[in-house]
């Protein structure tokens, strides 16, 4: 029995493929006919096939290129050393008689886009400063609008180094006066010049640094390194710090330190838990100068929350001294002097006598605070009836059976009363030294308070 011969329609696809190898092998693709330019690209190849980028615009007569520029200030990121950081934007505008064309001749076409790098665009640099280095602009990822009577315009983006004059004094809401030059530094002012800035600013309302004042004055007078004129605009601000944050950090910690130092005023001299509270206000001072200057930068004049922590940082040292003079007037126990305890009964007798001193009458008081704040008192003589009759001489009458009575019992009398004297003195001594510690103690606390009032005032008065 015969084979099974292969089906038709797979022997009519061999063939198809070895027909077409055979034709293709060593021959070049048929050329396809090109479709139809686009209006553009028509336009296009017809302003720059014999465009020259690195070749100014021609003008009329020879005269300068006047190039309209716009400044848009965008963000602030911040001011280090004296140098702050401007994001913006500048938009220039010129004429190019050789980018002209007739929109009825291309679809009334009227505007294009060109690369920034196939068509001539002024270099602008920006400044500083006057004296510095111009920072040049990178134009080789940039569009620019041609219009058909040949008007250009380039957005061009840039961060602009401006220098600042810092016035520290009200930080964190401190004030700096920046400015920077923007020009064109490779052309003098004969070839091209600058003119109709305009600045708008477009910060976002919620940024850290706020725009007071803001202005321009362009000049085509600008020397540059050559001494040669050049034409550039000085753009000058005015900010201001406004972070909330940093403001609570600064404040918060100045008023817990005023109040931390008054109160400790109003405990007795004596008091241990006074002495702690007063060292404690000093620590916490000087750590608060510490922490603000890792923030702060140089200045002329010192901001006035250092200015602030510095007097109180005094205050509370002068509050410390008093203290423990105080303290060692209290504890004194030797005799008082003449001009001291003479001084104290005048003071005590004037007008102003109740207000610096307490009456005798209220010692008890006194010892009775420095008792519930755990300060020893020293023990008092004991009293002794001068009518009785001494020891020692009731030892002596019985031991020699009699004697005479009435002369041991002068001489009882006459110790009772030596006894009796030395313990007024001594407690008389203890209460002038007691009376001197309240006064130091007072007049001291006067002080402190009247020199962190007055801080805390200028301090809230300033801003």
């Amino acid at each position: 029995m015969a084979p099974h011969a292969p089906p038709l329609p797979l022997l009519l696809l061999l063939l198809l493929l070895a027909v077409t190898a055979a034709v293709t092998n060593g021959e070049e693709p048929c050329p396809r006919t090109p479709g139809p330019q686009s209006t553009v690209a028509r336009l296009k190849d017809q302003l720059l096939s014999h465009y020259v980028a690195e070749e100014m615009p021609p003008t009329q007569g020879g005269a300068a290129l006047a190039v309209e520029h716009a400044v848009l200030i965008k963000h602030i990121p911040g001011i280090y050393n004296n140098l702050a950081e401007v994001q913006i934007t500048v938009a220039l505008s010129w004429h190019d008689s050789r980018l002209e064309w007739d929109p009825a001749q291309y679809d009334f076409l009227w505007t294009i886009l060109a690369d920034s790098t196939s068509i001539w665009v002024p270099f602008i640099g920006v400044q500083s400063h006057p004296t510095n280095v111009p920072e040049w602009v990178d134009l080789t990822e940039h569009m620019c609008a041609v219009t058909s009577p040949g008007e250009v315009m380039c957005m061009l983006g840039m961060t602009a180094p401006a220098h600042c004059l810092s016035d520290y004094r009200g930080w964190p809401q401190d004030e700096h006066n920046c400015s920077f030059h923007v020009g064109s530094w490779m052309l003098t002012s004969e070839r091209l010049f600058l003119k109709d800035l305009h600045l708008r600013l477009a910060t976002a309302p919620g940024t850290s640094w706020q725009v007071q004042e803001h202005g321009f004055a362009t000049t085509n007078a600008s020397v540059g390194p050559d001494g040669r004129a050049r034409s550039s605009t000085h753009i000058w601000l005015q900010l201001r710090h406004r972070e909330a944050v940093m403001a609570v950090a600064a404040y918060a910690p100045a008023l817990a330190l005023t109040v931390m130092t008054l109160s400790s005023l109003w405990l007795p001299s004596a008091c241990g838990e006074r002495l702690a509270l007063v060292a404690i206000s000093v620590l916490a001072h000087c750590t608060v100068l510490v922490y603000l200057s890792w923030w702060l930068e140089g200045g002329a004049r010192a901001p006035r929350i250092v200015v602030f922590h510095r007097d109180g940082l005094c205050a509370a040292a002068a509050a410390l001294l008093v203290l423990v003079g105080a303290r060692r007037l209290q504890a004194s126990r030797r005799a008082a002097p003449s001009w001291l305890s003479a001084g104290l009964a005048r003071l005590r007798a004037s007008p102003a006598g109740p207000l610096l001193l307490p009456a005798a009458a209220h010692q008890p008081d006194l010892q009775l605070k420095l008792i519930s704040c755990g300060v020893p008192q020293p023990a008092e003589a004991p009293e002794v009836d001068a009518a009785s009759p001494a020891p020692d001489a009731d030892v002596e009458a019985a031991g020699t059976g009699g004697g005479d009575g009435e002369g041991d019992a002068t001489d009882g009398g006459s110790d009772a009363l030596v006894a009796t004297a030395t313990a007024a003195g001594a407690a008389s001594d203890a209460e002038w030294w007691g009376a001197a510690s309240v006064l130091a103690q007072r007049l001291g606390a006067a002080g402190v308070c009247s020199a962190l009032l007055a801080a805390l005032l200028r301090l809230l008065l300033a801003h």
